[in-house]
């Protein structure tokens, strides 16, 4: 079950077994498979609720969660890899970081672009370079996405790292001359005309008289 905690979602952790058996018969239980690294203690194996889990990452409460973990021991957790199955995207693996006071955190977060329907009313289209910048922050400054404003971007107009406005303590690690966003037009694919078909020479040529016996 997950509750509210100092404007966290809190998460109930369970230890598991490892193996790959292990974590089939868990995913056909509904949970989900994870492992607790870095900080001050050793890795654990544990599991989650697959719909537990699945609830608190679209709550949008920041990238950093409260956990209880095996042992009534109380964790801030920050997720580093999810993994998720290719057809239809439920996750079948996380790893979880721990995070600790006064501790920061490198990672790589998206970059997004509001007002995206400023440049296609101009008849033009955003084109990304990277979608991802590395920055640097205390956990609870991470940001879930950087954003790129619409407002202003015409024609011609490239966006770099050093452009993207940077909330309050965190870091940017990405060089600030990686282009990030050109605006361009869209490709047009010009398909030529189907050239006429050559009429057999039978036909082009005039008839020739025939030959005398």
């Amino acid at each position: 079950m997950a509750e509210r905690h100092q404007d966290h979602a809190r998460l109930e952790c369970q230890s598991r077994d490892t193996g790959t058996a292990a974590s089939k018969r868990l995913r056909r239980l509904g949970l989900v498979p994870a492992v607790v690294y870095g900080g001050n203690g050793e890795p654990m194996a544990i599991s989650v609720e697959a719909a537990t889990l699945n609830k608190v990452l679209s709550a949008h409460t920041g990238p950093v969660l409260d956990a209880n973990l095996p042992g009534g021991v109380k964790a801030r957790l920050l997720v580093r890899d999810l993994y998720r199955y290719p057809l239809d995207g439920k996750i079948w693996h996380v790893d979880f970081q721990r995070v600790t006071a006064g501790q920061t955190i490198r990672s790589d977060v998206p970059v997004t672009l509001d007002d995206e329907s400023l440049i296609i009313r101009q008849g033009l289209i955003p084109s990304w370079s990277t979608t991802h910048l590395h920055i640097e922050a205390a956990p609870d400054a991470l940001p879930e996405a950087l954003h790129i404003s619409a407002v202003g971007l015409e024609f011609g107009r490239h966006v770099t790292a050093a452009e993207i406005d940077l909330p309050a303590g965190v870091k940017m690690l990405t060089a600030p001359e990686t282009l990030v966003l050109s605006v361009v037009a869209p490709r047009v694919e010009v398909v030529a005309e189907a050239a006429p078909a050559v009429a057999e020479v039978g036909e082009a040529a005039a008839e020739t008289p025939d030959e005398a016996d």
